[in-house]
């Protein structure tokens, strides 16, 4: 009997939101009541499973699936069982179109918690699941199929990406740690995540890009606000390290490197891996010569390159072969000449210092076209009969 458990609760804390509660039960304002009970989860740190087995139970079919799917998966978070928890929730659930985002939901809750007790295993299966639901491709396919027709909501998609990157941290996998956190955060308002757990995020979302293979462009992690979170905070130096990797300035890293030396020192990661971030901080700084160099002006001679990276000539062909084969740029390389020719620099999000260096060029192209108009004009008038 919902009305009996609200009645018995009689704390100071609790009285007004159930007070709130019961009031809107008793009116049959489902929507608002489910807004309340929402709220009511999210701010609780008790143990909710009573609550849940004698009030939600007793008004869950007034509530949108969905939406009630969202709430069981946030009071499985504070019982101390949470695997038979969810199960039980999910039993409940049909598999039927009218309440399939909600049962995948679920599906995908119960995924998470397998991964965290350790059995990956039937977390995988229950990932395979969903993803048949969702109507989605193999993630670990290069050509994934395409999504079904119908519309999935993004908090189903959330969780589903949520999962997909805590398995891959788990896996030690950085570059499908970073690929899925950003399509998690794409799909997750940033309000709704706690700043502490924003930081955390932000901060793991770092040490991927810094040592995931073929991550070379930062653009789009260093302008979210979940990244920005890092500024003012004891984990700042990780926002201004990677925004010198963004912009491939070689001696700001080193400056950085210097000034936040006891930082990288408690990061293991970062120590054992030294020679990664040194081969992506040259590569990077190569690439922003390419980027400042003018496209007609892309015969770069090996020496120009050595000088700007701070490698030696014998080393240089190497690093310009990597650049290709990672297709960050197209051209060719001239040995006899000992010079590159760039035709094609990979898109890439721009800092505002490149952003700047991009208003130059397209100012300094307009005053070429202008020039060349004038040419024109003028030789039109010599040629033109009187």
């Amino acid at each position: 009997n919902p009305p009996s458990f609200l009645i018995g609760q009689t704390t100071m804390a609790a009285l007004p939101t159930m007070e709130v509660l019961r009031s809107l039960k008793s009116q049959e304002l489902w929507h608002q009541l489910c807004t309340a009970v929402d709220q009511y989860v999210s701010a609780s740190h008790d143990d909710l499973e009573e609550f849940c087995t004698s009030f939600l139970f007793g008004v869950e079919v007034h509530f949108n699936r969905v939406s009630w799917a969202l709430i069981a998966t946030k009071i499985s978070k504070t019982v101390k069982d949470p695997i038979t928890f969810l199960q039980e929730i999910r039993r409940r659930f049909r598999e039927k179109e009218s309440s399939r985002d909600a049962w995948t939901l679920l599906t995908l809750a119960l995924a998470q918690q397998f991964l965290r007790a350790g059995r990956p295993d039937e977390a995988e299966e229950l990932v395979r699941l969903s993803r048949e639901l969702l109507g989605l491709g193999d993630p670990n396919v290069a050509a994934a199929l395409p999504r079904a027709s119908r519309v999935v909501k993004d908090d189903v998609l959330s969780l589903y990406y949520e999962v997909l990157a805590e398995k891959a941290q788990l896996g030690n996998d950085a570059l499908k740690f970073y690929q899925y956190s950003l399509h998690y955060l794409s799909h997750t308002p940033t309000e709704t995540i706690p700043l502490e757990t924003q930081r955390q995020l932000a901060f793991s979302l770092g040490i991927a890009a810094l040592l995931g293979k073929d991550l070379y462009s930062f653009g789009e992690l260093l302008v979210h606000p979940v990244f920005e979170s890092l500024k003012g905070s004891p984990f700042e130096w990780m926002y201004q390290l990677l925004s010198v990797f963004n912009e491939g300035d070689l001696q700001q890293y080193e400056r950085t490197v210097d000034q936040y030396k006891e930082e990288l020192k408690s990061q293991p990661s970062l120590l054992q891996n030294h020679h990664i971030l040194r081969d992506k901080i040259r590569i990077a700084s190569f690439i922003a010569l390419v980027f400042s160099t003018p496209a007609d002006q892309r015969v770069i001679p090996f020496a120009v390159i050595a000088g700007h990276t701070k490698l030696s000539l014998q080393e240089i062909e190497f690093l310009v072969m990597k650049s290709l084969a990672l297709g960050l740029i197209r051209g060719k390389i001239d040995q006899v000449a000992q010079c590159v020719r760039v035709d094609y620099v990979a898109p890439r999000m721009l800092a505002m210092s490149q952003i700047e260096q991009m208003r130059g060029k397209i100012a300094a192209w307009g005053a070429k076209v202008g020039d060349g108009l004038h040419f024109l004009d003028l030789e039109t008038a010599k040629a033109t009969p009187v």
